[in-house]
């Protein structure tokens, strides 16, 4: 007799899990609150634009990639070029990333050039050896001056998205280690293109999806909302999700009460031109700024520009304040750009619901059967030990499916 197998949740992790359990020979039922699929990774047009949900990019050589090749996607999109410009103070220049930058480059000076180049060699061809500690107190360890230190932030915030210094160094070098190593791509029709390709495997392997079907509550093995129980549960969510389907859970609400999400406030603007077309990637030395135009490398249907800033945790300003400054950053970089937009969407994104804390790093998150209920399995962004954004979803996902089956074989 064929197991049934309820996947809560219909992002990313939701639809790669579902789409292996099916390919196993379980029978599958993919349940999502909302209307529709994707969560975080729906992209939206407004204006004839594409929309993704703040800046986005998928690693080339990270777990996530190699997930969807498994799952039968080949995702389609172009690597932005390297090359990329430092904001601080009334300063816009390059950032060092050669040997004449890196003795020409006004961000940094005298010895700094030499202590940047040496720390950020070291940081990404041992990351394993900062885990445990936070990036904070690596910087302090290794007395990195000032404008040194505020370079390395900068370039682990574009790799992360989190700009903390509570954040595991460990698990920062090796997510920064792979983007400099690998690339990214941005992606043709934003990462609406995962999602639409993850929802066709899973019609193909025979999962039966059911969108607007909100789970209230887990009670055991049986999906409170839809009223339906089943041989085995794989929760797909983030770690609040998880923490209101089991309020009596202690360990999860524990975990979900100490949690630091990674946030970024991001202003999307499509436009019907650039002023500036050919602008490169800024990032913010001395403030936790991105720029981008992700239209230069992958088809949006007209032109995209990014303007975020990564929150610190405990950062809480008005987000009229935010978008404010955010909109006087487009001033700077792109004059103009109002008369030319087309749409705008502006929010505080959530884009991991716990970030990786040292010193308990990427080996001290939850594992898949962290809940210790017969037939449950977890994951999301918040479990496994590897991979930090996309790469930490898929890469629990297929941990949590490979739990699943070896508990239903046994």
């Amino acid at each position: 007799m064929t197991d049934s197998i309820a996947v809560v949740g219909g992002g990313l992790a939701g639809l790669a899990a579902a789409t292996w359990l099916a390919r196993a020979g379980a029978t599958v039922s993919l349940f999502e609150g909302s209307a529709a699929l994707g969560g975080r990774a729906t992209t939206q047009e407004a204006g004839g634009v594409l929309l993704n949900q703040g800046p986005h990019a998928l690693y080339r050589g990270g777990a996530a990639m190699a997930a969807l090749r498994d799952l039968g996607l080949k995702p389609a999109g172009r690597r932005p070029p390297s090359a990329a410009f430092g904001l601080r103070g009334d300063l816009d220049e390059p950032l060092p990333a050669g040997p004449l930058s890196f003795w020409t480059s006004p961000l940094l000076e005298g010895t700094d050039r030499l202590r940047f180049g040496s720390l950020m060699a070291r940081a990404c061809a041992t990351p394993n050896a900062a885990a445990g500690t936070s990036l904070g107190h690596w910087l302090a360890d290794r007395d990195a001056p000032p404008a040194v230190a505020d370079l390395v932030r900068a370039s682990v915030r574009v790799a992360t998205y989190c700009a903390d210094d509570g954040v595991d160094a460990g698990a920062a070098f090796t997510q920064l280690a792979s983007a400099l190593r690998n690339g990214v791509l941005y992606l043709d029709g934003g990462w609406q293109q995962l999602v639409d390709g993850l929802q066709e495997q899973a019609l193909d392997a025979g999962v039966r999806i059911h969108t607007g079907a909100r789970v209230r509550r887990l009670d055991g093995l049986r999906l409170v909302g839809p009223d339906a129980a089943f041989d085995r549960v794989v929760l797909a969510v983030p770690l609040p999700a998880a923490a209101r389907l089991l309020p009596d859970h202690a360990a999860l609400q524990a975990e979900a009460a100490q949690a630091v999400p990674t946030r970024a406030a991001c202003l999307d603007l499509g436009l019907s031109q650039l002023p500036v077309p050919d602008m490169a990637l800024r990032l913010g030395i001395d403030e936790p700024w991105y720029v981008s135009i992700h239209s230069g490398h992958a088809e949006l249907g007209g032109p995209m520009l990014h303007v975020a800033r990564y929150l610190a945790p405990a950062e809480d300003r008005p987000p009229a304040g935010i978008r404010a400054e955010l909109e006087a950053l487009a001033d700077r970089l792109q004059p103009g750009w109002r008369e030319f937009a087309v749409a705008q969407r502006f929010g505080v994104m959530p884009v991991q619901s716990a970030s990786v804390q040292a010193p308990r790093g990427l080996a001290g998150r939850p594992r898949t059967d962290f809940l210790g209920l017969p037939g449950v399995a977890v994951c999301g962004d918040w479990v496994g030990p590897e991979g930090l954004l996309l790469d930490g979803v898929l890469a629990s996902a297929r941990q949590a499916v490979a739990e699943t089956l070896a508990r239903r074989a046994a």
